[in-house]
């Protein structure tokens, strides 16, 4: 027997338990970069700077795997995410002396503070529009000493290219041993956004972590969310990155010295805010 839950306002509060493992799967079959690669990226990015990195805030921090990564190689973390859910995972794998802000991006709460670094890995970017995009480079930059560096990564072009089409939907599927998931791909008329409508079924009552193998008698939830994805064209970013005094604009192919292209899954932003 099967029952639906209805969709959330928050896209991952049906998915936070069972985000690590959809992690772990993206790595290996979708080509995105393992944390433990990003930070090694990001550590050779930080040193040459002209101060030392120790206080990082992530934005969409998720359930903290970046900020755990961080952590164990010695800096002072703060996350923060727009999903209670996320945050509660993350607040489970840090343990209570790190700092987690609930808060939707542009704002960015006065109490988090001023920071050496900023990051935002694994996508979160591509939630906002160009507005928000805006507005919250406009915030980082208002953490950020001189000098002092911001990170994110975003879908880049060979990621849209492979996932969506516009003259009809795509949908792919992944079964677990005790979760399956649907992801149904479609695009606006007007490519003004790519949107996912994602479909998971965990057994009733056991929740993500439920028993393997199954019977005729067990229920079954179905939940259904959307998420809603922009495009960020390069001229864009370094358009807007420009207007908010950041310098040294990069992109990369998926947190490599490689520059992206047109094939690229994962775009790698590196920006400098300036020194004026």
């Amino acid at each position: 027997m099967s029952t639906e839950a209805l969709a959330h306002t928050d896209p991952y509060a049906n998915l936070a338990a069972s985000y690590d493992r959809l992690a772990e799967w993206a790595v290996t079959e979708q080509q995105e970069s393992a944390r433990g690669h990003m930070a090694d990226f990001l550590q050779a990015f930080w040193e040459p700077g002209p101060h030392s990195v120790r206080r990082v805030l992530e934005i969409c921090c998720g359930t903290g795997l970046m900020l755990s990564e961080l952590t164990r190689r010695g800096y002072t973390v703060t996350g923060l995410d727009r999903s209670p859910a996320m945050l509660e995972q993350a607040r489970r794998r840090l343990g209570a002396d790190t700092t987690l802000l609930l808060s939707e991006l542009p704002e960015i709460p006065a109490e988090a503070g001023e920071f050496d670094a900023v990051i935002s890995a694994a996508g979160g970017f591509n939630y906002l529009s160009e507005q928000r995009i805006d507005a919250t480079l406009a915030a980082v930059a208002r953490l950020l000493p001189p000098g002092g560096t911001f990170v994110f990564d975003v879908y880049g072009a060979g990621f849209f290219a492979k996932l969506f089409d516009p003259a009809e939907p795509r949908v792919m599927a992944l079964e677990m041993e005790d979760t399956s998931y649907i992801w149904t791909f479609t695009t606006a008329a007007d490519s003004a956004h790519f949107d996912m409508a994602y479909s998971q079924f965990h057994r009733a009552g056991d929740g993500i972590e439920g028993r393997a193998g199954g019977g005729a008698g067990e229920s079954w939830v179905r939940t259904r969310d959307l998420h809603r994805f922009y495009r960020l064209p390069h001229d864009t970013v370094r358009r807007l990155a420009a207007e908010h005094g950041f310098t040294g604009v990069e992109v990369h192919d998926n947190y490599t010295s490689a520059p992206s292209g047109p094939h690229t899954l994962y775009d790698t932003w590196t920006l400098t805010r300036g020194t004026a």
